[in-house]
């Protein structure tokens, strides 16, 4: 599987940036191997910014790690699963302040 998304979305303004990227240099995942995800949330502004939505849909070829799910970790904010769909719902964030949130689950055979 080649990672190829672009299924990242912020919901608020632009004034927020968002990094993402995989844990592969080469974006090449087999069957079987876990995938990690990480995507920053950056606050370029000199402004609080209050009620920030991030959802990311990953791909079919990715599934949940176990019966738990995915791993899904957040540095700050409300985490939120339903199917493939990771949603973070963050209150405020500070003026330069990056949100961290790390996405893991496995290649589907």
């Amino acid at each position: 599987m080649k990672d190829s998304r672009n299924n990242t979305n912020i919901y608020v303004d632009e004034r927020l940036s968002i990094l993402e990227k995989v844990d592969k240099e080469d974006n090449i995942y087999y069957p079987g191997e876990n995938i990690t995800f990480t995507i920053i949330c950056i606050n370029n502004s000199d402004e609080e910014i209050y009620n920030i939505l991030i959802k990311d849909t990953l791909p079919n070829e990715v599934i949940p790690l176990d019966e738990n799910g995915y791993y899904v970790e957040t540095s700050k904010g409300e985490i939120k699963q339903k199917g493939n769909i990771i949603e973070v719902v963050v209150d405020s964030i500070k003026p330069k302040e990056a949100i961290r949130l790390i996405i893991r689950g496995k290649v589907s055979g």
